[in-house]
């Protein structure tokens, strides 16, 4: 009987770690900071989740990131929460970005200021939005802002970007 207890506690024992293992690792690759070697790390195409945008209206946004410093921001309206639907509406913006220094979020993590400069409100006034950026793994995280004049202090989890693969270039 001692027998089948010490093997069970074993058992339950190596289960444990093996979670334990496996949470650690979850948590690691949740909150792994990507470090930007240079501003060129946002170059080239990031699309979002679905995220609910207003009560019955929901949006999947783009950036693509090109000639170092310049952005096409296209955010499409859908009715469903799949945005899979016909879309309602769509709105394109160029904007040109400068990516600053890193600061802490309140959750702890290494973001990057990012100034985005766009033409924004009814009569299409220059704004420049403070923004920042946490870097994943072929994703990344912008802040939540409710003063386009103030940088974020924490992360806006329910929309992530993943980056959108090149295609390889065409041998002639």
């Amino acid at each position: 009987m001692k027998l089948v207890r010490s093997v069970g506690v074993a058992l339950a024992a190596l289960v444990c770690v093996v979670f334990a293992d496996d949470a650690v690792q979850a948590t690691k690759d949740v909150f792994a900071t990507q470090i930007a070697e240079s501003a060129s790390a946002l170059d080239g195409l990031w699309v979002s989740n679905c995220y609910k945008f207003e009560e019955g209206r929901y949006q999947v946004r783009t950036f693509e990131f090109v000639l170092d410093h310049l952005a096409t921001i296209t955010t499409i309206s859908y009715p469903d929460t799949h945005c899979a639907e016909s879309p309602l509406g769509s709105a394109v913006i160029s904007a040109t970005w400068d990516m600053g220094e890193t600061l802490v979020t309140e959750e702890g993590l290494l973001a990057y200021r990012l100034d985005v400069l766009l033409k924004a409100g009814p009569r299409q006034e220059l704004t420049t939005v403070k923004q920042i950026v946490h870097f994943q793994r072929d994703s990344f995280i912008l802040g939540i802002n409710r003063l386009l004049s103030r940088y974020p202090d924490s992360l806006d989890w329910e929309i992530i970007y993943s980056r959108i693969p090149s295609p390889p270039p065409i041998d002639l």
